[in-house]
């Protein structure tokens, strides 16, 4: 896919394996034992001194990718099938083998609906997931620093400057309590303690807790836009701008087709979702546009965020 291979469809051998045998483990050593009845507790794994070399210390053939007693060799499913073609050969042979087996097992399954096409379903929202992995998410990148910019200010020159913004962002909130200077807003003791001096007593200072009190003192409110500034300036600003988006105004990470929670395709890694709103809102670049959730459903259930970029 990073060469520029694209095809057309694909069947997904973890995306079945969930839909036989449940559980959120999709590694090949264990979707192979499931579909020939082998146990899971007698899966092998590397040892920390086989991970430079082939065990080969079980009778059988290393070029073989399944041992004697029928498991998966744990030196193959940790990588080492890419080393020649032959390997990449064997390897394919057996994911086609185990790819027969899943859709023969899904085809016997006497349920509501149709197991095999929802397989294909599910294997569409992985392709997805590779897809948008490699590619990444379109983002306009000049609209992204505007809206971190209306948040926590200009991108700062030097560390000093980054200390001076610090303490004019901290400002707006201290100059509501009397001698609050010396407070420090990034510790929740010192923080009750001057809510405290402003008159509220709380057992914590969590937002959701001071939320209600907005409107009784300017300090709430003013505490509470602080967090969100200094979220967005230390977590998600121009650091995690520079750090996820590419030169190619392109958000990167990694997907997985069915959240063990939701039970929907969703992010692996939180930088890439779990975003203030203002930030989770960034536009796509020109000339591109996403495709919600909500309008893009399949009969199957899988509802992924679709992007839609020029061919």
């Amino acid at each position: 896919m990073r060469s520029g291979l694209r095809v057309a469809t694909c069947w997904d051998l973890s995306a079945a394996h969930r839909l036989l045998f449940g559980g959120w483990r999709d590694d090949p050593g264990l979707i192979w034992a499931a579909l020939n009845n082998l146990s899971t507790s007698t899966i092998p794994s590397l040892g920390q001194l086989d991970l430079l070399v082939d065990a080969g210390d079980d009778g059988g053939d290393p070029e073989n990718p399944v041992r004697p007693d029928g498991h998966l060799r744990p030196e193959w499913t940790s990588g080492s099938w890419v080393r020649s073609p032959n390997r990449l050969a064997r390897w394919a042979a057996a994911a086609l083998i185990v790819a027969d087996a899943q859709q023969q097992r899904l085809s016997a399954l006497r349920t509501r609906g149709d197991p095999v096409a929802t397989a294909w379903s599910e294997s569409a929202a992985e392709m997805l997931c590779s897809e948008l992995e490699a590619d990444g998410l379109p983002v306009d990148r000049d609209r992204a620093e505007q809206i971190i910019a209306a948040a926590v200010g200009n991108r700062a020159r030097d560390a000093s400057d980054q200390a001076a913004l610090r303490m004019r962002r901290d400002d707006t909130v201290l100059r509501h309590v009397p001698d609050a200077t010396d407070v420090d807003l990034r510790n929740p003791a010192q923080v009750r303690a001057m809510l405290a001096r402003a008159g509220f007593d709380v057992p914590d200072t969590r937002s959701w807790r001071l939320e209600p009190f907005v409107g009784a003192h300017p300090v709430i409110e003013a505490l509470l836009a602080w967090r969100k500034a200094e979220r967005i300036g230390t977590t998600y600003g121009y650091s995690w701008l520079d750090s996820h988006v590419g030169a190619d105004g392109r958000l990167r990470g990694a997907w997985s087709g069915s959240d063990g929670a939701a039970g929907r395709m969703t992010a692996k890694q939180a930088y890439t979702t779990s975003r203030p709103s203002c930030v989770r809102r960034l536009p796509p670049s020109p000339g591109t546009s996403l495709c919600g959730p909500t309008s893009v459903r399949s009969s199957h259930g899988f509802s992924p965020p679709y992007p839609r970029t020029p061919a």
